[in-house]
């Protein structure tokens, strides 16, 4: 065979490598994570993370002014325009923060006032930032906006649960729950559902240590008022976030301390309501977490349930991010993030493709000060964005290239032979 028509061929037989290259990777690969350094003043607290309608992120969390840890402290908001990070200070805060985003994908920010910690209600319009205080004694603010764009937050005041709303005059406030014991983690999780009515998890303690065991309890309103449950008990770490899938059915997740285990070595349970009753699976077993709390979830569309959660090494000094999937009853686990230094508070969000995003902090355990570098990580699970039906789609493509790959090395054969035996006569 001559030189020329093995070029040929070699060329052509490198075109059906390339065009079958890329379903092969995809077959391979499960998630593909990108991580981006966002702040390097970040101060150790809770981040909050919210996906806007073009699928873009937003990040609100508080920052030190300087990389001085012993600096003021604000409420710092960056968000992601398809290109580059940007990010701007609110104004000086402490405390839990929470975001959400309007229809016009303007974030809504609720933290402490730094000098009097009242529950305090941030809103960009575009323009500017406008802030309101919501509670004069609130901690701990819980932050959804309904269907109209109207604020829904659950915070804590004293030992008292509280909700309040905004109805485009005036801020209303209820007393939820008045039990005599402390808030568990001084915080509660709020969800509004598809009618705009809201679903709150919170826990108590049942004594009057910190070290007491705490029962986790849900409400939620429907037409016929508040309605209260205990949900979880002994439960002796803490909690994460409350999700609602498509049907409106609350999931959480909750830590307990492992019974065979010392230190913080714990189990992360979800717990979830079918429209009848309550089931639990087990996230994470014998893992260590850092103080108090528990896996973050997220639910996509198809009510796929994501949960993200840090553990560490028995020094707290080497940790890594963990992302887990329900599938059939059955969690997979994989890593984000490998950190040769500590990982803390994960939140983690999903977007209408599918896509997951994820904010972490990572401390530099050499530095004597406190601020901690905020990370964001996104990833795009390729097997699950593919469609089944594309597989024959793709086998089918794949043979006939093949099949006209064949057909002209036949012909350059055939033509190749007619020339030689020419020349022979």
């Amino acid at each position: 065979m001559g030189s020329k028509t093995l070029t040929v061929i070699n060329c052509l037989l490198l075109l059906v490598c390339l065009s079958i290259q890329p379903f092969i990777v995809t077959a391979q690969e499960t998630s593909l994570w990108k991580n981006k350094l966002i702040d390097e003043k970040a101060a150790r607290g809770n981040i909050a993370i919210v996906i806007d309608s073009n699928n873009l992120p937003h990040i609100a969390y508080l920052g030190y002014q300087t990389v001085h840890s012993d600096s003021p402290i604000d409420v710092v908001y960056a968000s992601f325009n398809g290109t580059i990070w940007q990010t701007q200070v609110v104004t000086e805060g402490s405390g839990k923060i929470d975001l959400a985003l309007d229809s016009s994908n303007n974030p809504h920010i609720t933290f402490n006032d730094n000098r009097n910690e009242a529950l305090m209600y941030a809103q960009w319009n575009g323009n500017n930032w406008t802030i309101q205080q919501v509670d004069a004694n609130g901690r701990f603010g819980s932050l959804k906006l309904d269907s109209k764009g109207n604020p829904h937050i659950a915070y804590r005041v004293d030992d008292v649960l509280k909700y309040a709303y905004f109805n485009e005059s005036n801020w209303n406030t209820q007393i939820l729950d008045s039990s005599r014991y402390e808030l568990l983690d001084y915080q509660s999780s709020l969800c509004l559902d598809k009618n705009d009515n809201p679903h709150i998890l919170y826990g108590f303690n049942t004594g009057q240590t910190s070290n007491s065991v705490s029962t986790l309890k849900y409400a939620y309103l429907n037409d016929y008022g508040w309605k209260i449950q205990t949900v979880a008990s002994n439960v002796d770490i803490g909690f994460g976030n409350l999700a609602l899938d498509s049907y409106g059915n609350p999931h959480l997740t909750y830590a307990k301390g492992h019974p065979q285990s010392t230190s913080n070595h714990v189990t992360i349970t979800h717990l979830s309501f079918n429209g009848s009753q309550w089931g639990s699976d087990v996230i994470a077993n014998d893992v260590m977490i850092l103080g108090y709390g528990s896996a973050y979830l997220t639910i996509e569309a198809n009510d796929t349930v994501y949960a993200s959660y840090p553990t560490y090494d028995n020094s707290y000094l080497v940790g890594s991010l963990q992302l887990a999937k329900l599938t059939s009853g059955m969690w997979n686990t994989e890593t984000v993030v490998n950190a040769s230094t500590m990982v803390g508070f994960s939140p983690i969000a999903s977007d209408s493709k599918g896509n997951l995003h994820v904010a972490y902090f990572d401390v530099n355990i050499n530095s004597t000060s406190h601020n901690a570098y905020l990370y964001y990580a996104t990833s795009t699970n390729q097997l699950s964005t593919i469609p089944q039906s594309n597989l024959f789609l793709t086998a089918l493509i794949v043979l006939t290239i093949a099949t006209i790959v064949s057909s002209i090395v036949g012909l350059l054969l055939v033509s190749r032979h007619r020339k030689t035996s020419s020349l022979k006569q």
